[in-house]
């Protein structure tokens, strides 16, 4: 698995939406030739702390989007996205040799690629699915490339994300004890601590 990201030199935030797009397709061009590698865009969207999280995934041969649930953060989204990229190349291991999901969540890819960070579940199943692909001798990379920078698949993962945070359902995906602890503290801010008033000394 190869993990790659860009130049220090190459900070989004210093570099305007037309350059970010060149930089993008060079460095595809460069590191993945489209005639041999399959393109899949993955995205998450969350709008605020009290709306569903949704997953969008979109490539040549599929495409998906999927309810993460109301109490999932935009990190937990964006690796549902990637576990179900990596889930739906199985279905089509005859027809890939080359896959590179692209993301533009540096800490989702570093977090997957690095065997010492701290991991979840939702991490170790994403890993498991990945060397397994690999054990079926497919070359995966995970690449990052900026996003509202003009690239139709990752505005497509985009839309497809949000049309996820949409579902009318009801989530299954259990709360992992990272997010139920997040969830507790920030209650307990808002409801407990937020109403103590300090007393000045006398």
């Amino acid at each position: 698995m190869i993990a790659n990201s860009w130049p220090a030199r190459c900070p989004k935030e210093r570099n305007s939406l037309k350059i970010l797009r060149i930089l993008s397709l060079e460095t595809l061009n460069t590191l993945y030739l489209e005639s041999e590698w399959l393109y899949v865009f993955t995205d998450d969207s969350k709008l605020t702390d009290n709306s569903n999280a949704g997953a969008g995934v979109c490539c040549d041969l599929f495409s998906f989007c999927s309810l993460i649930g109301i109490h999932r953060t935009a990190f937990n989204a964006e690796i549902a996205s990637i576990h179900i990229a990596v889930c739906q190349l199985f279905c089509h291991t005859d027809r890939v040799s080359k896959v590179v999901i692209l993301s533009d969540s540096r800490a989702v890819l570093q977090a997957i690629s690095s065997i010492k960070a701290l991991m979840s579940v939702d991490i170790l199943k994403c890993q498991q699915l990945i060397d397994d692909i690999l054990q079926s001798h497919i070359d995966i990379a995970l690449q990052w490339i900026p996003s509202h920078c003009g690239i139709d698949g990752k505005e497509n993962a985009e839309c497809l994300a949000k049309k996820g945070t949409k579902i009318i359902q009801t989530s299954s995906n259990i709360v992992p004890f990272y997010d139920a602890k997040r969830i507790t503290k920030k209650y307990y801010r808002e409801h407990f601590w937020g109403g103590v008033e300090i007393q000045p000394e006398e």
